[in-house]
């Protein structure tokens, strides 16, 4: 089955402390993914960051993203057409702000005809999500 998963997936995929961990590195082990190519910024901004009350060296979670993400991924990007067409279909779906970086994950994962969209964050996708979107789906 052709899916899409986000950052937060693939970040609790990737650290074994993370909650949903073992889910999350089964939906990369048995599905076909896609990702939208931010979604490896997103993950390298995380891990070299503090959000996980740890910092990843930059080496390291470059290693980690290539070695344990990359071979399980087929990453897609929006060109700027279609994020110009998703900043208009934005304003019909009453987004604003940071969450237009969830949105694009989304139409990322439409372009990519992924039948679900997998997240530790579905909350912040279901005030959008519309009829013909790929179903967002918590692990």
């Amino acid at each position: 089955m052709k899916v899409a998963v986000d950052s937060s997936l693939l970040i609790a995929a990737l650290i074994t402390t993370e909650d949903g961990h073992d889910e999350c590195h089964q939906v990369l082990e048995t599905n076909e993914c896609s990702a939208h190519i931010h979604a490896l910024a997103e993950v390298f901004n995380t891990l070299t960051g503090s959000r996980l009350g740890f910092r990843v060296p930059a080496n390291e979670a470059t290693v980690m993203i290539r070695d344990e993400l990359l071979p399980h991924l087929t990453c897609f990007e929006l060109n700027a057409e279609e994020v110009i067409a998703a900043f208009e279909e934005a304003e019909r779906r009453g987004i604003r702000g940071g969450a237009v970086f969830d949105y694009l994950h989304l139409a990322a994962a439409k372009k990519a005809l992924a039948s679900k969209l997998y997240t530790l964050d579905a909350q912040d996708f279901r005030h959008f999500h519309r009829p013909g979107d790929p179903d967002i789906v918590q692990p």
